[in-house]
């Protein structure tokens, strides 16, 4: 956690002098394994929507053998106090507890579906590296099949591996599918109608190539 401290200082800098602009209170920080294929956390976890995210399950669905902690740390309090990151549990309870919002609560969407090979594969695709350009519309890569499978299939029991900490079931308005496109496929105008119209959207490109390296949409275009 020592990155995390360092920037945990600054951000409590820069809101004692700007509280308004920076209206911030906590830094989270999650342990993530040291591997490769998990190089940020949003190679594993990424929102597609309002309290809706595409999750490697592994690390971050509740009760899995490797679910990552999670830390917070203070910014609200003197910026000369001691950085102190406190165990908030694990990362589908904290993140819920923080993402949900009233009837929406954080439901995660497991890249690569059911099967754990196909997680395996698609994370390492970065299936689960989408970019969201607004609620419920977003950019992924088109090789991975399983996870586009789910996201065309999130109104049909049983075809998309989902988990909503807490709760017993995710509610209806979390149930809706994608219309998973191609960019090939899209004109100003499909996507005007799709968008007005109500409609999820993943927009989904060619990067096969791209993910050899590590990295996908929210990466390349967070950088």
């Amino acid at each position: 956690l020592r990155g995390a401290a360092a920037l945990a200082l600054a951000l409590r800098w820069l809101r004692q002098r700007s509280p308004e602009a920076f209206p911030f209170r906590e830094l989270c920080a999650v342990e993530m394994p040291p591997k490769r294929a998990m190089m940020h956390l949003d190679t594993v976890f990424t929102l597609v929507d309002h309290g809706l995210a595409l999750a490697y399950p592994p690390l971050t669905f509740p009760g899995a053998r490797e679910e990552m902690p999670v830390f917070s740390c203070d910014l609200a309090c003197d910026p000369e106090a001691p950085v102190d990151f406190r165990p908030v549990g694990g990362f589908s309870d904290a993140m819920a507890a923080r993402l949900s919002r009233p009837g929406r609560p954080l439901t995660l969407i497991a890249g690569g579906g059911h099967q754990r090979s196909f997680q395996h594969r698609e994370q390492w695709c970065d299936a689960c590296n989408a970019f969201a350009v607004g609620p419920g519309v977003a950019v992924s890569y088109a090789r991975n099949d399983r996870t586009l499978a789910a996201l065309r299939a999130l109104d049909h029991r049983g075809e998309a591996l989902l988990a909503t900490p807490g709760k017993r079931r995710a509610p209806a308005d979390h149930l809706r599918p994608f219309k998973v496109v191609h960019a090939a496929d899209l004109t100003a105008r499909k996507a005007r109608d799709l968008v007005h119209g109500g409609e999820r959207v993943m927009v989904c490109i060619d990067g096969g190539e791209l993910s050899r390296a590590r990295g996908g949409p929210h990466c390349m275009t967070m950088a």
